[in-house]
C-alpha cells in the first residue's frame, strides 16, 4: 500500500491531472491511502513542530518514507 500524507488540501487544482494520472496508473498494483493532516495555525516554527508531530504519529516503525517539500529544500 502506498500512504500519502499531506498538510492541508489533498488536490490542488494545478496538479489535480497529474494526481488523477499516477493513481489510475497505480491502482492495479497497489492500494493508494490518503490521510490529510489539517494545517496549523500557529506560526511558521510552532506550525512546522505540530504538523510534523501529528505526521509522525501516523507512521508505522517498519514504513518507508519519502519527504517532499513543496518549495523543493529540506
Amino acid at each position: 500500500m502506498i500512504r500519502i500524507v499531506v498538510v492541508g488540501k489533498k488536490h490542488e487544482t494545478m496538479y489535480l491531472d497529474a494526481i488523477n494520472h499516477f493513481e489510475k496508473r497505480l491502482k492495479p498494483w497497489q492500494k493508494i491511502e490518503w490521510l490529510i493532516i489539517p494545517p496549523s495555525g500557529k506560526n511558521h516554527e510552532l506550525a512546522r513542530t505540530e504538523e510534523s508531530t501529528m505526521i509522525t504519529a501516523k507512521l508505522g516503525s517498519d514504513d518507508f518514507v519519502v519527504l517532499l517539500d513543496e518549495e523543493g529544500e529540506l
